[in-house]
């Protein structure tokens, strides 16, 4: 998708979504999320490609023809109609038979639970309660699609948990195959299927969230998805079993990484925080610093530590009442659990 001025918003992407799955695209904002959306949903043409639902090519196709649902972050709900008139929209506007309307805002307005506030208006319903009859109104006419652009950003962070497992319980009993756009990493990784994490307008890699989390595939996914500790390197043996040998920049023995890289290969080894554990030094430690940062989480403990290199480690510890806190200032070493780095090429 080309906008004037030589903008590419989506710069070409091949993306299949199975019926019943739940896919989101994540990414940062400007990262051409919400263009696929559009183009799907039929409100902004692609200036290339072709968008096909069912096997069938729709770029011809208008919206309302699509049969497709859309849930919008801003909820878009009448403010003149109450809550049995805004569910019924949809199946006024498709000339649904007139006869199975009230059953079919029931059966929505249940889904969502919703029963006993349908003669409410919008100024009388919370935040949450709002984004219950959006959903319920693209629910009504059992669209084959339902795509949601970011509908649980308005909402306080207990709304939103609470959401979000209304959002996976609805969809696993309609078994509706819905497109989820957003920005939460946390939202993406709870409630998937799988994940397209999109960066300046491409697909930078799909796959389940334990996949995206556990096995990033590029720099900016290993960055983009929770935290993450990089050390350069370079491979200095041949590679076995699926693991190479590389020595670390930041000084110490070869450490064996994922991944099959040739001799001499330069690398990133990525290693999630929980994956490093903080010790008191020993002789043999292999990585000595500083702590710089100390964090309790309640039930966990965050610490940061600059190497002698300068290199600055991240890790997250359970907050086990046995273990003792170290403080800022403290010399200690950090390790990483067996198998826990990662190599990405550079």
């Amino acid at each position: 998708m080309h906008y004037p001025g030589g903008v590419h918003a989506v710069a070409g992407i091949d993306l299949e979504v199975a019926a019943g799955e739940f896919m989101f695209l994540l990414g940062p904002s400007g990262s051409g999320k919400t263009t696929t959306l559009r183009m799907i949903a039929g409100f902004t043409r692609p200036t290339s490609g072709d968008i096909e639902l069912a096997g069938r090519r729709v770029n011809d196709v208008p919206s309302y023809r699509r049969d497709i649902g859309m849930v919008f972050q801003r909820y878009a709900l009448f403010p003149h109609l109450n809550v049995t008139d805004n569910v019924g929209f949809g199946l006024k506007m498709r000339h649904s038979p007139t006869r199975d309307r009230p059953h079919r805002v029931a059966e929505a307005l249940a889904l969502v639970r919703l029963q006993g506030l349908e003669d409410r208006y919008p100024h009388q319903l919370s935040g949450g309660q709002q984004q219950r009859v959006a959903l319920a109104r693209a629910l009504a006419y059992r669209p084959s699609l339902l795509l949601l652009d970011e509908p649980l950003a308005n909402l306080d962070r207990r709304l939103r948990d609470e959401m979000r497992l209304e959002l996976k319980r609805i969809q696993r009993e309609m078994g509706t195959t819905m497109l989820f756009v957003t920005h939460d990493q946390e939202e993406a990784l709870t409630l998937g299927d799988r994940i397209a994490v999109m960066h300046n307008g491409r697909i930078e890699q799909v796959g389940t969230p334990v996949d995206i989390y556990r096995c990033p595939a590029t720099r900016f996914v290993a960055s983009f998805i929770g935290d993450m500790n990089f050390l350069p390197g370079a491979v200095c043996g041949d590679a076995v079993g699926g693991t190479s040998p590389a020595r670390l920049t930041a000084g110490g023995p070869v450490q064996q990484v994922s991944g099959h890289f040739a001799p001499g290969t330069k690398i990133t080894a990525c290693t999630r925080p929980e994956n490093v554990c903080v010790n008191v030094p020993a002789r043999a430690a292999s990585y000595i610093g500083t702590v710089r940062y100390v964090g309790f989480a309640g039930d966990c403990i965050r610490y940061v530590v600059c190497l002698d290199d300068g290199t600055e480690i991240q890790a997250r510890e359970s907050a086990d009442e046995s273990r003792s806190l170290f403080s800022i200032g403290d010399r200690v070493a950090v390790e990483w659990k067996e198998r826990a780095l990662r190599a990405l090429p550079e």
